[in-house]
């Protein structure tokens, strides 16, 4: 018996609708803060880096994206926070702040949460939606010492599934943990002299990220070194390494690990196994913290589809039970 054209209708829309509205994984767009230029780059899923803001910057750290695709980018240069629209439209100073201004990351209560170094204090400060400075979440004060400071310098920031928040100390090369609360829950602290055997010390921590694995992954300047350690900050072993300075890390939604170089102006990418797979783009002028903006969802047009789709299956399960 043939198809009837009714059936044969309602299958290819829901085909065309499927086909059309599954977003896929490995479509995705990275941003890269450049230091050297002042600069925010747009990275493809294929490594492609085409340019995408510069408006207002003076010395680009920190990088984010928010739920609606804005890109939030730190001005050290200047204590500012500036936000671009997803096409890279100049959206103005979203924050001004009272101090230097490093990694950026939102909390899970949609504030903005900003690394940075004030006297010599390490501290990491709140802003909200709307832009406004709420102060101080968490912070450390460090003695003076031999090196003639006691400069606690916040970093990177990445806050764990819990709630949890840590924090990158570039001049002393420590992992800070805090409470949701923003209280002290302690450090991560290693020094190549008083480690036991084979445990590597800490040069000088940058970017931090939470695996897929729930681990804590850390990137040391001095030694181009990634580290793994639990949320309860126990050392896990070297993960990666690097020829140059590891900056920032982002675990793509592909799952892999991506690391910035700031010496080579690359961005490498690297397997969950640890697993080096070679440079993902090239051409960077100085690469500091990048990010990944939020997975895509299916466009207008494919929401409608996918509805017109769900309508053809119904009438065509309605006419199978009226024809049976």
């Amino acid at each position: 018996m043939r198809p009837r054209p009714a059936r044969t209708a309602a299958l290819a829309t829901v085909l065309v609708a499927l086909l059309t509205a599954t977003p896929t994984r490995a479509d995705f767009t990275l941003y890269v803060a450049n230091l050297n230029t002042s600069t925010i780059s747009r990275v493809d899923a294929g490594g492609g880096v085409t340019p995408f803001a510069s408006a207002g910057l003076d010395f680009a750290l920190g990088v984010t994206v928010d739920a609606a695709g804005n890109v939030y980018a730190t001005s050290d240069g200047n204590n500012q926070i500036r936000r671009y629209s997803p096409a890279g439209a100049d959206l103005g100073v979203f924050a001004t702040l009272p101090g230097s201004a490093g990694g950026l990351v939102f909390g899970p209560d949609g504030n903005l949460y900003v690394a940075g170094w004030y006297g010599n204090l390490g501290e990491v400060r709140s802003v909200s939606p709307a832009g406004a400075d709420l102060g101080v979440f968490a912070f450390r004060s460090l003695p003076f010492n031999e090196f003639g400071g006691g400069l606690a310098v916040h970093t990177g920031l990445a806050f764990g599934p819990d709630g949890n928040l840590f924090a990158t100390d570039s001049f002393f090369g420590k992992l800070y943990k805090y409470s949701p609360a923003g209280a002290d829950l302690g450090a991560y602290s290693r020094n190549e002299a008083g480690n036991p055997p084979g445990v590597p010390g800490i040069g000088s921590a940058f970017g931090v990220a939470i695996g897929p694995d729930g681990n804590v992954y850390v990137s040391d300047l001095d030694f181009g070194r990634i580290y793994r350690l639990s949320q309860d900050l126990e050392y896990l072993g070297v993960f990666a390494s690097i020829t140059g300075t590891a900056t920032g890390l982002a675990f793509g939604p592909d799952g892999n690990l991506y690391v910035a170089n700031y010496d080579l102006g690359t961005i490498r990418r690297f397997a969950p196994d640890g697993t080096d797979l070679g440079d993902f783009a090239t051409g960077l002028t100085g690469p500091a913290f990048i990010a990944f903006a939020p997975a895509a969802v299916p466009e207008p047009a494919s929401v409608g589809l996918l509805a017109a789709g769900g309508l053809g299956l119904l009438g065509y399960a309605r006419q199978r039970r009226t024809t049976a």
